[in-house]
């Protein structure tokens, strides 16, 4: 799991996480969700390891989500989150496709 944080500054700032999940085996992994909707979750933390933001619920239909990952390939996916407005340093910490991963950042 690899993530990337673009830069974040100012009121109604945007978190650009790039998320990138790769199949070191030699076997297809078959990545499965309940919904959609929950590959990637994820919540924002304060420097102190606090919730501030959690990714709100959306409807979604009720149908599993899934995707084959073949050996030596590669899925990666853009996502855009908004932050708090308050400068500071904080951490996104997330599930993509139930792989865990936190990455730090800072609002400006």
């Amino acid at each position: 799991m690899a993530a990337a944080v673009g830069r974040v500054t100012g009121d109604g700032a945007v978190l650009q996480l790039q998320l990138r999940l790769h199949n070191r085996g030699d076997r297809a992994v078959e990545l499965t969700e309940s919904t959609r909707c929950t590959v990637l979750r994820w919540t924002i933390l304060d420097a102190h390891g606090n919730p501030v933001q959690t990714m709100p619920n959306r409807r979604c239909a009720q149908q599993l989500a899934t995707h084959a990952l073949p050996p030596a390939q590669t899925i990666a996916r853009a996502y855009q989150i908004p932050v708090p407005a308050d400068r500071g340093n904080y951490i996104v910490r997330f599930r993509f496709w139930g792989y865990p991963g936190e990455h730090a950042f800072e609002v400006r």
